[in-house]
């Protein structure tokens, strides 16, 4: 994909980065789409100092004339990917009407790597994916998270409640605490990890899909970023109970041939959030939604044409725009934003005094694997 931006130093930021965000989205202008390039803008959000987060945004072919109609769909990678692994879905809901925005997580992509570990805790993560979330949501907005990336999501759902539609949980695993893994090869001292890198990624990548993944260029990041963040995945509060707290409709989407989350954790997740349903797509692993786009589009569409809120409002059938799978994103512009009003105080933890129902009766499947893990994966 090629992108048109303006240089930016080591931390991430443009150069020029002086007016307010409001002012500099404005000025930044998103062309229509033409026949199988789907154009998008590439926003550098700075939530402080070294700290910058690079969105890819693209905005529906239909203008709509009241607010309430827009539909956002948010896109959360895992470990190792970035935006760009959310092409398919990007091109092929953009093109049905929806707002899409998706975001390198710190230490991927094009967004800042510091070299501080503590930035890559999942507390620090979470309030990036938080801070980008309150900036960007719309009256409808629509959460898809894959591995990693459905912790963020789920605590976004249970965090911004109203503001939440629907969520999608791609490869998601089970519905336990996270922790950090204590003997590991991300515990070996950078040194050591450092040099074994490759090594570490491409068995993952191996394992990672059920066919060739050749072509797929994820855990790009650099070696302290990757040894930061697994070491930094630690959520004690996304246990069972939090996940039946999930108020809203939700989807799961699993790979047959998953390597990394198996279908057991799947149908557990499925039995706790209330009212969820789990899809299985054949001949797909652990990145069933890059090995198998159009299964995995076409389950979300039936999932959000269930409701008017969430309903795709597009007539394709009216539309010239080609939306198959050799369709790409093209970045027509780019722009900084400030963010001059990031809570520092935003803490992810328990709100004092709140409650949660005990009479749920115990998961059939909750003592299995019940301890806390790490997603060690994409």
């Amino acid at each position: 994909m090629m992108e048109n931006r303006a240089p930016r130093p080591e931390n991430g930021a443009p150069e020029s980065a002086t007016k307010s965000w409001k002012t500099m989205f404005k000025k930044s202008k998103i062309e229509p789409a033409r026949s199988s390039e789907v154009w998008c803008k590439s926003v550098f959000v700075e939530i402080e100092r070294d700290r910058v987060i690079r969105v890819l945004q693209t905005m529906p072919l239909q203008s709509f004339t009241n607010e309430s109609e827009e539909r956002k769909m948010f896109f959360v990678h895992g470990v190792g990917g970035s935006a760009d692994i959310w092409k398919n879905q990007m091109i092929y809901f953009n093109a049905r009407g929806y707002s899409t925005i998706s975001l390198d997580l710190l230490g991927h992509g094009h967004s800042s790597k510091p070299r501080l570990a503590e930035s890559y805790s999942f507390e620090n993560l979470a309030k990036d994916v938080l801070q980008i979330f309150d900036m960007f949501h719309g009256k409808r907005n629509i959460l898809i998270g894959h591995s990693y990336g459905a912790s963020f999501v789920t605590l976004i759902a249970s965090e911004r409640k109203r503001a939440v539609s629907k969520v999608i949980l791609i490869s998601g695993g089970p519905p336990t605490s996270l922790k950090p893994e204590r003997f590991s090869v991300f515990c070996l001292p950078l040194v050591i990890f450092g040099p074994l890198k490759s090594l570490v990624v491409h068995r993952y990548r191996s394992l990672a899909f059920h066919s060739n993944a050749s072509s797929y260029s994820g855990f790009s990041l650099p070696a302290y970023a990757l040894k930061a963040i697994m070491q930094g995945q630690n959520w004690p509060q996304g246990d069972e109970e939090y996940h039946s707290d999930l108020l809203v409709p939700v989807i799961l989407i699993y790979g047959k041939s998953d390597k990394f989350v198996t279908l057991e954790e799947e149908q557990w997740t499925e039995e706790i959030i209330y009212g969820s349903h789990l899809e299985v797509v054949e001949d797909a692993g652990h990145m069933v939604m890059i090995e198998k786009p159009d299964v995995v589009n076409e389950i979300i569409l039936r999932f959000l044409n269930r409701d008017t809120t969430t309903r795709s409002m597009v007539d394709l059938s009216l539309s010239p725009v080609n939306t198959d799978s050799n369709s790409h994103l093209k970045t027509s512009s780019s722009c900084h934003v400030i963010s001059k009003y990031v809570n520092k105080d935003l803490l992810i933890e328990e709100v004092p005094g709140a409650s949660r129902s005990t009479s749920r009766p115990q998961s059939r499947l909750s003592r299995r694997g019940s301890e806390k893990r790490t997603k060690i994966v994409l």
